[in-house]
């Protein structure tokens, strides 16, 4: 069995969308006045934009569209007992709800409102959780 921890990204890649367009999307559907706030959220930071977002729209996991073959693959290695966590620029809330929806993930780490977890800020995240070759 292999137990290095395997650490999946979702927009783009367990997602074949990215949530943050889908959260726009759906704001500027409903409210087209918010396209002002999403420039200024972003002048603060795209961490803000992102909370700013999730806190005014929810996204409905089970209508969001998945990679089949990642997706298959993932759950064949929690049913062998391996340990996959989401590690994610998506905002928390957007991402705790995808894994309480998918129920495979050991823990998820994300975007919350002081860090985008993307880019350098993910690989020295990873670097400082699992190790520099700790994880998959």
């Amino acid at each position: 069995m292999n137990t290095t921890p395997l650490c999946v990204d979702l927009d783009g890649t367990l997602l074949k969308t990215d949530t943050l367009f889908e959260l726009m999307a759906r704001v500027l559907v409903r409210q087209p006045w918010m396209i002002v706030m999403l420039f200024i959220w972003l002048l603060r930071g795209k961490h803000i934009l992102k909370y700013q977002l999730a806190k005014r729209c929810q996204l409905a996991p089970d209508l969001l569209p998945y990679n089949p073959e990642l997706l298959a693959y993932l759950k064949a290695a929690r049913h062998a007992g391996r340990k996959i966590f989401l590690v994610t620029g998506a905002y928390s809330d957007v991402a705790q709800s995808i894994a309480n929806y998918l129920d495979i993930f050991e823990g998820v780490f994300a975007t919350d409102a002081h860090l985008n977890l993307t880019g350098k800020n993910k690989a020295d995240f990873l670097v400082k959780t699992f190790g520099a070759h700790g994880y998959d």
